[in-house]
């Protein structure tokens, strides 16, 4: 899409790194896939982050051989000799017009004292301070190349010290966490960027160098949010399909067909099914079942997704709770979006009725039906086709 919109424009993709899935069974088929995305579209640097080493050194190195990217962290190194994991920066060129341009781009991770990893032959890795790092890598960098980009885990403030205590970088991207930067963000004359995780945004930067070669570079930038309006790509859509289909499969082999839970006391209220619900409100029940909602859980199952744990909780009741939603094959009467999705658990409720229960309304909708799962949600055109 942006190669067809800028033909003449050459197109340089980097990441700022901690994009590994980290604590999850499907880990290494998920990273795979992320790597095969990356080198699917094209990317020129990516940065090492501390989630890349969370599985361990020797991990990260099976991910390293797969990738046809460089993986650049200038800051993360071995405590013995001071050596650094990958290179510190890579030089990228690309050609506009008769000109080639030269683009160094480093990586700088956040300054985290706790950070200790050990390799299996007993080094030990950590993490130093990126100022001073940066300070005398920019030196080094610029008189080799046009642009210096630094890619960065720093939060925003300290990306503005960074701007501010290394003198000569061009361009700031950083991530951390769910932060958007905002147009106005400049230290030191320097653009910051940063465009939010779990690949939601895409930061568009465009650079317009000086014809001399002599003087600050030109740099406009905006976050894209990736929603349906942008197109897929189909290799992409494949392989995301592929991806997530073993990582369901995984799940469901590792599901049990039976949970252990903690005793509830009786006076808290737990969940009681829609059947029970429809031995008083029948007529509600039989509308519900002409709703989306009472086949809910049936939609993932057609996508082999019924084991995704990114799904299911929207898909079912009380996922996350521990009289709720486990799994389909440990709790099969919890699947679909029921009444006490909406309402709250009820028994309680079920033993006196005579009580205040469950009023919904907005607020029942909108924890699934948000921007990034239901971007055309309307509350009002869809609460009167539920309404009962």
């Amino acid at each position: 899409m942006f190669q067809g919109a800028y033909p003449e424009s050459p197109l340089v993709w980097v990441d700022a790194g901690n994009f590994a899935a980290v604590g999850i069974a499907s880990a290494k088929v998920r990273n795979e896939g992320i790597i095969q995305g990356l080198n699917i579209i094209g990317y020129a640097a990516v940065m090492l982050g501390e989630r890349e080493l969370a599985g361990g050194y020797e991990t990260f190195q099976a991910m390293q051989k797969q990738a046809t990217f460089p993986f650049v962290s200038a800051n993360i190194h071995f405590e013995d000799d001071g050596s650094t994991l990958v290179k510190p920066w890579v030089l990228h060129k690309v050609k506009h017009g008769e000109r080639e341009i030269r683009i160094g781009i480093m990586g700088l991770n956040r300054y985290n004292t706790a950070f200790l990893k050990a390799t299996r032959d007993g080094r030990n890795i950590v993490i130093a301070s990126p100022f001073k790092v940066a300070r005398t890598l920019v030196k080094e960098m610029r008189d080799e190349v046009d642009l210096v980009v630094a890619l960065t885990s720093l939060s925003i403030s300290q990306a503005r010290q960074l701007a501010r205590e290394a003198p000569g970088l061009d361009l700031i991207i950083g991530a951390s966490g769910g932060v958007l930067s905002r147009a106005q963000d400049v230290a030191a004359g320097v653009p910051i960027v940063f465009s939010g995780n779990q690949g939601k945004y895409l930061a568009e930067v465009r650079v317009h160098l000086p014809a001399d070669g002599e003087g600050k570079p030109g740099i406009r930038r905006r976050n894209h949010y990736l929603n349906r309006d942008y197109p897929q790509d189909p290799e992409l859509q494949m392989l995301t399909q592929e991806v997530l289909g073993k990582e369901n499969d995984i799940n469901r082999d590792l599901a049990t067909e039976h949970v252990e839970r903690e005793p509830i006391p009786l006076s808290r209220a737990t969940y009681a099914g829609s059947e029970t619900c429809g031995t008083c409100h029948l007529e509600t029940m039989l509308s519900w079942k002409l709703t989306s909602h009472a086949t809910a859980f049936d939609t993932l199952v057609a996508k082999n997704q019924d084991f995704s744990e990114e799904c299911v909780g929207c898909h079912t009741v009380g996922f996350g709770r521990r009289d709720g939603f486990v799994n389909a094959k440990a709790t099969p009467e919890l699947i679909h979006v029921q009444c006490e999705s909406c309402h709250g658990p009820g028994t309680l409720h079920v033993k006196d009725s005579s009580g205040r229960y469950g009023a919904a309304g907005a607020r029942s909708c909108l924890g699934c039906h948000d921007p990034e799962n239901s971007p055309d949600f309307d509350f009002y055109i869809s609460w009167p086709r539920i309404r009962h």
